[in-house]
């Protein structure tokens, strides 16, 4: 998949942006006044969910490392897994859970 041409040009890459820069012009030619927010919320949710895979791979693999030897940035604070998943469920409860508000009409 990553073609690149002689002049050292991402082929693959520059054809799918130009593929979704069609379909964003199309879909605002079609849905001009709920694109924003629909495009908003996915890159909400996109936003979310990579937190999420990022707090989960740190609460999994820092006390391995640790055990290992190979943690070479300290982070004051962190006490252990338990700690931090007591710390980082409020966030989480509070991201998930929070209802979005009605837009004014």
């Amino acid at each position: 998949m990553a073609r690149i041409s002689n002049s050292g040009v991402p082929l693959n890459a520059v054809l799918l942006s130009v593929f979704f820069g069609f379909v964003s012009v199309l879909l605002n030619w079609w849905l001009p006044d709920d694109l924003l927010g629909l495009l908003l919320n996915a890159v909400g949710s996109a936003l979310l969910v990579i937190w999420i895979f990022i707090v989960v791979s740190h609460l999994r693999l820092r006390p391995q490392l640790e055990r290992e030897g190979k943690l070479t940035v300290r982070m004051w604070l962190f006490r252990g897994s338990a700690t931090s998943r007591s710390r980082c469920s409020p966030v989480s409860w509070c991201s998930c859970c929070s209802t979005p508000t009605p837009a004014p009409s």
